[in-house]
């Protein structure tokens, strides 16, 4: 097979499009090894992590499965299904049997996965109190990820949970115009308050013309708060007086919020979803946090550094793990990278030399038919000039011949004839015997005189006919050859398409399978990072019982967070490594399976 693939001629996209080279040299599996190997033993390890259904990334679109890690199984510890968005019923999820919360984003997932409806789910019911709902609204507005955590889990509880027949749609269009009620806001203000969802306004009416909810005074208050000036709490330039403030506050926080007084570092601002989770004042934490049992010193939370390009948890004791999990990802995708690389300049490479072949053919056929165009045309010159000579020779015997007939019929109109002596006669006189001479004799004289006279004539248009036909012969045949030389030509311009075309189908082919392989590939590492995830849950995760939060949860909090702003920041690995590892792949293609193909092309 290595003979053959040192003949240019003999390459084909079998070795390109070959997934026993994938596996050997982008994934460095042994010779009898492939993909369905590693998921089994990526299964069997995740199971012994905790993930009872490690299969459901597999059946996960490429775009959600940073959202589908964060959703919980049968063995994950207990998330409250309350949240701001979930208020209206009072429900945990387990007696609910109402449409699946609208915001939720994997809705699709849930609907359209066999795997996750077999999955049994081992369900908590809490007692819901007022005291332990305003609790959880404000643990879910201090920190985004635990609220994003606990939607999550609520939507996968509320979706299994709905197996008894739904509801009419009456319910759906009720609650969707509870929420749309949310969603109005004034658009004269430029402070993001008024841009957010809180409701219609019932409040006083303010100088500037807003009438102002209790949710947006609350946004108001908590956008002065968030300010770097520590400004006092103002709508549209003007500040909002003491008996608007005491209207959601206290006269002592009215008090701290007019002074401008800095937030409590304790307290991290939390970001609007759309559903007025900033409905929930900062300024209740303190009195709320009295109220619950703790059952140990609260710890003090982390400080929160939102940046992108740092999507490292921030948890102590998992830094090394991450970085050395993340050090395998990054350097299998720079050697899938520089595979994949190679094989796009191997592919590149097989159609530039099946076109150059393509061509050398077509050169070396047209140049050969164009030279027995050639001689054909020489041979019918020759042929052209000998049956002119031919013509030429018999009107030279022509002449002689009416020459000599015209010399014979003037002797007899001009002469006579001599008889011969007898036997009887003694002296031996010849005699004179004369013939005579009629008219038509003479007229065949004239005759044979006009026809010497118009031979040369006659041989002029002989000699001229026979070229016009020999002029048409050659017209013919040039006509012939022209055609056979555009027939050359349009065969090769078919075949260069059917080639250029051959070429495009390869590569989306390849295309396809590159991004099928991407696909499997980050399904592998999105689940190893829920392997690792669960083992770091596993070693340093407190237990949650009913909705009893402690202020311990916060810390862990902070380090979900970052968790899931790592799962977002994986799927830009891809599009950066794609201008910084050409150098590398230029060194693997040396000693890869595509070498020939380059060599080929060389």
């Amino acid at each position: 097979m290595c003979e053959r693939r040192r003949d240019p001629v003999a390459l084909t996209t079998m070795t390109i499009f070959d997934d026993a080279v994938y596996f050997g040299e982008a994934l460095e599996l042994p010779a009898n090894q492939n993909e369905e190997d590693l998921w089994n033993e990526l299964t069997i390890r995740a199971r012994e992590a905790g993930i009872e259904d490690p299969y459901r990334f597999l059946f996960l679109p490429t775009h959600d499965t940073s959202s589908a890690v964060s959703t919980s199984t049968e063995d994950s510890e207990f998330r409250s299904s309350i949240s701001i968005r979930s208020q209206e019923t009072h429900s945990t999820g387990l007696t609910s049997t109402s449409v699946p919360s609208r915001a939720s984003r994997d809705q699709s997932y849930y609907s359209e996965s066999p795997s996750a409806q077999k999955t049994p789910f081992n369900l908590v019911q809490a007692s819901v109190s007022a005291d332990n709902l305003n609790i959880m609204q404000t643990v879910s507005s201090v920190s985004p990820g635990f609220r994003q955590r606990h939607s999550t889990s609520s939507v996968t509880q509320s979706r299994f949970s709905s197996v008894a027949p739904q509801k009419p749609s009456v319910r759906r269009h009720r609650t969707s115009a509870l929420f749309g009620m949310f969603r109005r806001g004034s658009s004269t203000c430029t402070s993001p308050s008024h841009h957010g969802n809180h409701g219609k306004a019932q409040g006083p009416k303010l100088d500037c013309g807003h009438s102002l909810s209790t949710y947006a005074l609350r946004a108001h208050i908590q956008e002065a708060r968030r300010s770097k000036g520590q400004v006092a709490p103002s709508c549209c330039g003007t500040l909002l007086p003491r008996s608007v403030l005491e209207i959601v506050l206290t006269k002592e926080e009215a008090d701290i919020a007019l002074n401008g007084s800095p937030q409590s570092p304790d307290i991290a601002p939390s970001r609007d979803s759309g559903y007025s989770e900033k409905g929930i004042s900062t300024y209740d934490l303190p009195g709320l946090v009295d109220r619950i049992s703790i059952t140990g010193a609260p710890p003090t939370p982390p400080a929160r550094q939102s940046t992108h390009e740092d999507p490292e948890p921030k948890c102590p004791g998992v830094n090394e793990a991450y970085k050395a999990l993340k050090a395998r990802q990054r350097e299998q995708f720079q050697r899938i990278q520089a595979f994949e690389s190679n094989q796009r300049k191997a592919l590149s490479a097989h159609h530039q030399t099946a076109l150059k072949n393509l061509t050398a053919t077509h050169e070396l056929t047209k140049r050969q038919k164009t030279e027995q165009h050639i001689y054909a045309l020489e041979a019918l010159e020759e042929q052209q000039i000998l049956a002119e000579h031919d013509l030429r020779k018999t009107q030279t015997q022509e002449a002689q011949n009416v020459a000599t007939a015209l010399k014979h019929m003037q002797a007899y109109c001009t002469s006579s004839s001599t008889n011969p002596p007898t036997n009887n006669t003694l002296d031996f006189e010849p005699t004179r015997q004369t013939h005579t001479v009629t008219p038509s004799d003479h007229a065949k004289l004239a005759r044979q005189h006009a026809l010497q006279k118009n031979l040369p004539r006659k041989h002029t248009s002989a000699i001229n006919v026979l070229r016009a036909r020999q002029e048409r012969y050659m017209q013919a045949k040039t006509q012939l050859q022209a055609a056979d030389t555009a027939a050359l030509d349009a065969v090769f311009a078919r075949e260069k398409t059917a080639l250029e075309e051959r070429r495009r189908k390869d590569t989306a082919r390849l295309e396809a399978v590159v991004e099928a392989r991407r696909k499997r590939l980050r399904q592998r590492w999105d689940l190893e990072f829920e392997i690792w995830r669960r083992r770091e849950d596993g070693r340093g995760s407190t237990a949650a019982a009913g909705v009893t939060v402690t202020v311990a949860m916060v810390g862990k909090v902070e380090c979900e967070q970052e968790r899931e702003r790592e799962r977002e920041c994986r799927r830009d690995d891809w599009p950066r490594m794609c201008a910084q590892h050409d150098e590398r792949a230029q060194a693997q293609v040396q000693t890869s399976s595509f070498a020939s193909y380059l060599r080929a092309t060389a």
